[in-house]
């Protein structure tokens, strides 16, 4: 009986240990608000839609991949069509330290019908930190350069950067979090030496479920 005890008491300590930081699952479901800008404010389009989010981590190494869809409605012309963008980004991250990480990767736009924006393809270089407030609370900020970024419609990138905010409150274990996040890129497209800048800025709001 004490044995059976025992080990039902590790089972419960176990179980509210937190996440182990170096082995991690999580996977989200998010609310999305997008901004997108082409040229000017002239040409801007807002909307809502979904996001889905995976994260694993193995030791040093992560994988962070988003699927989102949004339904964007042009802001300042009433006879441009709504359109659909969906993203794809995937991330490969190398920790360096407990709280400084290395990313790779690459994103795509999709757009709905063609031509209504451009869809855009690019790699990722960057850097991520991540940082504990408290046992249910984490902060984590990333900054990537946009490599050969590519157009539907043509043209060339000079400077094109990413940056991102996060915010996740839940429970001490890690198993649940609730997760704010903004993100900004632009990417300063030329097309025949005329400049075409692109602006996206994304707001997401959601839950996510470690295992």
């Amino acid at each position: 009986m004490n044995r059976v005890l025992v080990v039902a008491a590790a089972m419960a300590l176990a179980t509210a240990t937190p996440l182990d930081a170096q082995r991690l699952v999580r996977v989200g479901v998010h609310s999305l608000g997008l901004t997108y800008t082409e040229v000017s404010d002239a040409a801007k389009s807002e909307g809502v839609g979904g996001a889905a989010t995976l994260q694993l981590r193995w030791r040093r190494f992560g994988l962070e991949g988003l699927v989102s869809k949004a339904r964007l409605k042009p802001v300042n012309d009433d006879e441009l069509q709504e359109y659909d963008i969906v993203q794809v980004d995937v991330r490969l991250n190398f920790w360096i330290a407990p709280i400084v990480g290395l990313e790779i990767g690459g994103e795509w736009w999709i757009i709905d019908p063609a031509f209504a924006a451009q869809e855009i393809g690019a790699g990722r270089i960057g850097i991520v930190s991540q940082y504990p407030l408290a046992r249910i609370s984490e902060i984590w900020a990333r900054a990537a350069y946009l490599v050969n970024p590519r157009f539907s419609g043509g043209g060339e990138a000079g400077l094109a950067i990413d940056l991102g905010l996060g915010i996740g409150v839940g429970t001490s274990n890690g198993r649940f979090r609730v997760i704010a996040e903004s993100n900004f890129q632009r990417i300063d497209r030329r097309v025949n030496s005329v400049e075409v800048p692109l602006q996206v800025t994304q707001a997401r709001l959601g839950v996510a479920v470690g295992f």
